[in-house]
């Protein structure tokens, strides 16, 4: 399994769809070319770009995923499979949404907006790649926000995960079980009177073609493979470290005082369907402080405080890297060094007896491995297990954030360093392309941001900050008008003049933010201008209005009341209540809401219909 096209064109004819609902519909009539094919054992990612001229309800494209076992057939132009998954852009409510449906027996379907701006020429992209960590393992759907001028990567929003595709792939030692993986369009709509055409920009699919995880095989270090947990735990050479991961903040505090601490980061590309290593990047820290204030801090400061040593290892590219390598960031701490892949291990070890020594003399007895979301790097490890040794135990920053902050997904490194007060000019620079540099991630770099996110992160008040942050996704809503039968205490936020809203209210998680501490709310959402002529090239649609909702009338009455022409950014507020007591569906009688709660029993019972929760929270 390995694809990479270049860009291509789709088309679906009206009354073409894949769904699937109880009692009896199954629809299977999307036009499916350009399959890519291979073990399901095998499968590493998929990512594609596209974007339509979305009319018509229900209008899509993306991709589509059918896991089948090996001995079985393709499944044909309106026979359904058995087991599909699909992901993309589907137009609903007047505009495209983010969608995911999963079919295992029947389909369940969730949507989210597109938080961020699209320029259609560019496209929308989404990835779909297979993750494991304590609990299992399964496939995420990410939308990927991607730097325009170098195509790097610069932010990834969590959309859904999904576990049962996996379930099989161990079958008949891995061969039991094929994932096809094509890129879809459809057009359900039948009165439609033309057809949807979808310009494809790029569809890669990604797999492990080698035996890397068997130490007895000889593979070419180039290229990484990801690896999951329970053949980590069997590495000959791996498993000695692995099995002494850092958990939980308490066990992080009984080895502070004897220890050091090493971040790592990796930074690779995809070459011919395989991913190729391009940076390896460490950081050294001898102490971790909790006596700091990140909202007045810098990592130039943090850098200097902690006498960090970071150095970088640039790969020099083999004469068939096909690869494409993007322009990185420049070295903000420590140095840098060019060399080719055979010369890595070696520079690895004189840096480990450095690290070591210099742990010495700062009197710390072991070095601790620091990561950040650690498969990439374990994928890098194995390749390298001279390295292994020098250290007594590693850790994940995002389990001890995970134990600290569990309601929701672990915002990502740049997003937890912001939280915790780092300025995002300060994260991410503006870099002068003109110097030769560009926008991608520089692995020393993130080294040392790695150490920075693991000290603030034993800090209360950024403890605090991390909770706050997730409260606020959940309570922020995709929404862009309430539910009043279910959310009747609900205000609505606007400027008098019509004018946008100002910039600390455009978003939901923004408004739950603002007004969580002292009022309370359960809900918010925010409501955007239809598109313009004008703000159509980039998908640009303002927030004109929000809406906030409470638990009671009293605590309602209480937030209008203290914030009714107040002023935010040098803009006054206007609140207007929503509740309405003649429809507030508290008020029927309790005959007519027990009749109400049997009808929702039945029609969840008859649908089989699961609660999806808050799929859609992003960072």
């Amino acid at each position: 399994m390995g694809n990479s096209t270049s860009p291509f064109t789709l088309e679906a004819n009206p009354g073409t769809d894949i769904w699937r609902k109880p009692p009896t519909t199954n629809v299977w009539s999307a036009p499916i070319t350009r399959t890519t094919s291979g073990l399901l054992k095998n499968f590493r990612s998929a990512r594609v770009t596209f974007w339509a001229p979305w009319t018509e309800r229900y209008d899509q494209a993306g991709m589509v995923f059918v896991p089948r076992r090996a001995s079985s057939s393709p499944p044909t132009g309106t026979e359904a499979p058995e087991k599909w998954l699909k992901t993309g852009i589907e137009y609903y409510l007047g505009e495209p949404q983010l969608s995911t449906v999963g079919c295992d027996r029947w389909a369940d379907w969730n949507i989210g907006p597109l938080t961020k701006p699209v320029d259609p020429e560019r496209g929308v992209t989404l990835e779909a790649r297979r993750e494991s960590d304590e609990l299992g393992k399964s496939v995420w759907i990410y939308r990927l926000i991607l730097d325009e001028s170098t195509g790097e990567e610069i932010e990834r929003i969590a959309l859904r995960e999904v576990t049962w595709i996996l379930a099989d792939e161990d079958e008949d030692d891995g061969k039991g079980w094929v994932l096809d993986i094509s890129p879809l369009i459809a057009r359900p709509e039948k009165n439609a009177t033309a057809p949807l055409c979808a310009d494809f920009k790029d569809f890669t699919v990604a797999s492990t073609k080698f035996k890397g995880l068997n130490p007895n095989i000889s593979i070419d270090m180039y290229f990484m493979a990801p690896l999951s947990n329970d053949r980590l735990r069997q590495h000959p050479k791996a498993s000695l470290l692995f099995a002494k991961r850092t958990p939980s903040v308490d066990d992080l505090k009984q080895i502070i005082g004897c220890s050091a601490f090493v971040g790592l980061d990796t930074e690779y590309g995809l070459d011919k369907g395989n991913y190729s290593l391009h940076q390896v990047g460490f950081a050294y820290m001898a102490t971790i402080s909790a006596d700091i204030d990140s909202s007045r801090d810098t990592f130039e400061h943090f850098a200097t405080r902690q006498k960090i040593l970071s150095t970088t290892f640039d790969i020099t590219p083999k004469e068939s890297d096909n690869c494409h390598r993007p322009l990185r960031r420049p070295q903000r701490f420590g140095n840098d060094r060019a060399l080719t892949h055979d010369q890595l291990d070696e520079s690895l070890g004189n840096l480990m007896q450095n690290y070591k020594s210099r742990a010495t003399a700062d009197g710390k007895d072991n070095l601790v491995l620091v990561l950040f979301e650690y498969p990439a790097e374990w994928a890098f490890l194995v390749q390298f297990p001279s390295i292994l040794p020098y250290f007594s135990k590693w850790l994940d920053v995002r389990d001890l954030a995970h134990e600290l902050a569990p309601k929701g997904k672990t915002p990502g490194l740049c997003d937890m360093l912001k939280c915790f007060g780092y300025s995002s000019c300060d994260v991410r620079p503006r870099i002068d392309t003109s110097a030769g540099s560009g926008n991608a991630h520089n692995a020393g770099n993130d080294a040392v941001l790695t150490l920075a996110a693991l000290e603030n992160l034993l800090v209360p008040s950024n403890q605090i900050k991390l909770q706050l942050k997730q409260t606020c996704h959940l309570i922020a809503s995709s929404f862009e008008s309430p539910d009043l039968s279910r959310l009747p205490f609900t205000a609505s936020i606007e400027i008098p003049d019509g004018n946008p809203l100002p910039k600390a209210l455009r978003s939901a998680a923004k408004i739950a933010q603002v007004y969580l501490n002292h009022y309370f709310p359960i809900r918010t959402g925010v409501r955007r201008l239809p598109l313009t002529e004008r703000d159509q090239p980039k998908q640009v649609r303002k927030v004109i209005s929000a809406w906030i909702a409470f638990k009671t009338l009293d605590d309602l009455n209480r937030f209008i009341h203290q914030n009714q022409h107040t002023i935010i950014n040098g803009r006054v507020l206007k609140i207007i209540s929503l509740y309405n007591p003649n429809s507030n569906e508290d008020r029927l009688s309790n005959a007519r809401r027990e009749t109400v709660r049997q009808e929702r029993a039945s029609r969840r019972i008859a649908a089989e219909t699961f609660d999806l929760g808050y799929l859609f929270i992003t960072w």
